[in-house]
């Protein structure tokens, strides 16, 4: 099996879009200890 020294994680998105499986996964997980949230998320206007 392969070693690997370093995980790299795109938290902003500048690589790709990973909010929803985070999102999801953090859920998941905390649910499964009685723990519930809420996300809200700020939409962010377009300009004209």
């Amino acid at each position: 099996m392969k070693q690997y020294n370093y995980i790299f994680w795109d938290f902003d998105g500048t690589l790709v879009n990973t909010i929803r499986g985070t999102r999801e996964a953090a859920t998941y997980a905390l649910n499964n200890y009685k723990i519930y949230f809420i996300i809200l998320l700020e939409r962010k206007q377009e300009s004209s």
